[in-house]
Protein backbone atom coordinates (compact mmCIF):
# COMPACT_ATOMS: atom_id res chain seq x y z
CA UNK A 1 0.00 0.00 0.00
CA UNK A 2 1.37 3.62 -0.88
CA UNK A 3 2.18 5.72 2.19
CA UNK A 4 0.31 8.90 1.64
CA UNK A 5 0.91 10.60 4.89
CA UNK A 6 4.30 11.99 3.84
CA UNK A 7 4.94 16.18 3.47
CA UNK A 8 6.08 15.75 -0.31
CA UNK A 9 2.15 15.72 -1.78
CA UNK A 10 -0.07 17.84 -2.12
CA UNK A 11 -3.81 17.40 -1.26
CA UNK A 12 -4.90 17.29 -5.01
CA UNK A 13 -1.87 14.38 -5.21
CA UNK A 14 -3.06 12.48 -2.42
CA UNK A 15 -6.53 11.95 -3.88
CA UNK A 16 -5.50 10.88 -7.12
CA UNK A 17 -3.54 8.39 -5.62
CA UNK A 18 -6.30 7.58 -3.09
CA UNK A 19 -8.52 7.60 -6.20
CA UNK A 20 -6.23 5.23 -8.28
CA UNK A 21 -6.29 2.77 -6.31
CA UNK A 22 -10.16 2.29 -6.28
CA UNK A 23 -10.34 2.68 -10.12
CA UNK A 24 -8.72 0.24 -12.33
CA UNK A 25 -8.36 -0.07 -15.96
CA UNK A 26 -12.00 -2.09 -16.42
CA UNK A 27 -13.70 0.82 -14.44
CA UNK A 28 -11.97 3.18 -16.43
CA UNK A 29 -13.05 1.87 -19.93
CA UNK A 30 -15.96 1.78 -18.68
CA UNK A 31 -16.35 5.02 -17.64
CA UNK A 32 -14.81 6.36 -20.70
CA UNK A 33 -16.98 4.59 -23.06
CA UNK A 34 -20.28 6.14 -20.93
CA UNK A 35 -18.35 9.58 -21.37
CA UNK A 36 -18.30 8.30 -24.88
CA UNK A 37 -22.10 7.48 -25.51
CA UNK A 38 -22.76 10.56 -23.46
CA UNK A 39 -21.46 13.17 -25.05
CA UNK A 40 -20.03 12.04 -28.13
CA UNK A 41 -16.44 11.66 -29.78
CA UNK A 42 -16.35 15.79 -30.39
CA UNK A 43 -17.36 17.20 -26.64
CA UNK A 44 -14.99 14.65 -25.05
CA UNK A 45 -11.63 16.55 -26.11
CA UNK A 46 -13.12 20.24 -24.95
CA UNK A 47 -14.80 18.19 -21.71
CA UNK A 48 -11.40 16.82 -20.74
CA UNK A 49 -9.53 20.22 -21.27
CA UNK A 50 -12.27 21.76 -19.08
CA UNK A 51 -11.90 19.15 -16.49
CA UNK A 52 -7.63 20.20 -16.54
CA UNK A 53 -8.19 23.66 -15.92
CA UNK A 54 -10.81 23.20 -12.95
CA UNK A 55 -7.94 20.67 -11.67
CA UNK A 56 -5.20 23.14 -11.96
CA UNK A 57 -7.08 25.88 -10.34
CA UNK A 58 -8.18 23.98 -7.61
CA UNK A 59 -4.51 22.97 -7.17
CA UNK A 60 -3.55 26.72 -7.15
CA UNK A 61 -6.87 27.37 -4.66
CA UNK A 62 -4.91 24.93 -2.43
CA UNK A 63 -1.44 25.84 -2.79
CA UNK A 64 -2.41 29.17 -1.75
CA UNK A 65 -5.11 28.48 1.19
CA UNK A 66 -1.43 26.30 2.38
CA UNK A 67 0.89 29.07 1.72
CA UNK A 68 -1.73 31.87 4.14
CA UNK A 69 -1.70 29.49 6.64
CA UNK A 70 2.03 29.44 7.12
CA UNK A 71 2.55 32.81 6.92
CA UNK A 72 -0.23 33.59 9.10
CA UNK A 73 1.14 30.80 11.60
CA UNK A 74 4.96 32.83 11.10
CA UNK A 75 3.15 35.95 11.80
CA UNK A 76 1.43 34.58 14.56
CA UNK A 77 4.96 33.25 15.81
CA UNK A 78 6.46 36.89 15.54
CA UNK A 79 4.12 38.74 17.47
CA UNK A 80 4.98 38.68 21.25
CA UNK A 81 2.21 37.64 23.78
CA UNK A 82 -0.23 40.11 24.95
CA UNK A 83 -0.20 42.72 21.71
Amino acid sequence: MLDLSGPGLSQVEKGIYMVAGVVGWPELVVILAVLLVLFGAKRLPELARSLGKSVKELQRGLDDDTSDASEDVEEAEDTPPGS
